[in-house]
């Protein structure tokens, strides 16, 4: 015996702008920190290639140093750049749903 599902399709006519700005600000954030880290352990590896971190202190200070500016400064940046972005984005969004009338999306159960 088949279970029938209702489906019934909505059109998405609006968003909201500091809700939808202030979730890519948090996943940018998150997305600041991985490539941080990946950042840091690509400059640790040219570094060490390099032999500047085993001929002297101010080499592995250095890249101490870069790594805890990245892994600050990266999500921070990433987080500021993703809320305006989205910002924007939803703004358009809103003024161009009312001439094409929205972006339509199937819903079932």
């Amino acid at each position: 015996m088949a279970v029938s599902v209702k489906k019934a399709v909505k059109k998405l006519t609006r968003i909201g702008v500091v809700s939808t700005a202030t979730t890519l600000a948090a996943v940018y954030a998150i997305l600041g920190i991985v490539y941080a880290l990946i950042y840091i352990v690509i400059i640790a590896a040219v570094g060490a290639a390099m032999g500047s971190v085993r001929s002297s202190g101010i080499g592995l200070a250095a890249i101490g140093l870069g790594a805890g500016i990245m892994i600050v400064a990266f999500p921070v940046i990433f987080a500021i750049c993703g809320f305006i972005g989205g910002a924007l984005m939803v703004v358009v969004y809103n003024f161009v749903v009312k001439y094409t009338g929205g972006i339509a999306f199937e819903v079932s159960g």
